[in-house]
C-alpha cells in the first residue's frame, strides 16, 4: 500500500474527533454560561463619561467597572456611548466615532468567592481592549 494510505486515515479520524469532541465543548460550555448560543457574543450598548471615554480611545484606561446586572462574560462587546448625565442626553458633535467607542472584554473579575472580597459587592471588573 502507498504511505498516504497511512496518513490519510490517522488524519480523517483526528477530525473526526475534533468535531464531536468540539460539539460536546460548545453544548457543555452553553449549558455552563446560560447563554442561547455560546458561539455568538453579546454585545451590550453602554452610557459613558465623555472623560472616561476619551481615555479608554486613547489606550489609558483599559477596564471597565460595571454593575453585574447583565452577565457579563469573556468575549462579548461593550459599545460605550458618550453620554452627558447632567444635562441627561447623548453627546454628539457631529462624529459617531468619536462620540462612542467598542471594546472586547478579555475577562471578568469579581464573582468568584475569591475575587468578591476586592469588588464592590454586585459590581464586576472587566478587562477591555479597544475594538479596531
Amino acid at each position: 500500500m502507498d504511505i498516504s494510505y497511512y496518513v490519510t486515515i490517522p488524519l480523517l479520524i483526528g477530525i473526526l474527533c475534533g468535531m464531536v469532541f468540539g460539539d460536546v465543548h460548545r453544548e457543555r460550555t452553553n449549558k455552563m454560561s446560560g447563554r442561547a448560543d455560546p458561539l455568538h457574543a453579546m454585545t451590550h450598548e453602554l452610557k459613558i463619561d465623555h472623560d472616561y471615554l476619551r481615555k479608554i480611545q486613547m489606550g489609558i484606561k483599559t477596564w471597565e467597572c460595571r454593575k453585574d446586572d447583565r452577565d457579563y462574560q469573556k468575549g462579548d462587546f461593550l459599545l460605550l456611548q458618550d453620554y452627558d448625565r447632567n444635562n441627561g442626553y447623548y453627546v454628539n458633535n457631529g462624529s459617531r466615532d468619536k462620540n462612542q467607542v467598542m471594546v472586547k472584554v478579555l475577562d471578568v473579575f469579581g464573582r468568584t468567592d475569591s475575587e468578591k472580597e476586592f469588588c464592590k459587592a454586585g459590581y464586576v471588573t472587566m478587562s477591555i481592549k479597544v475594538v479596531e
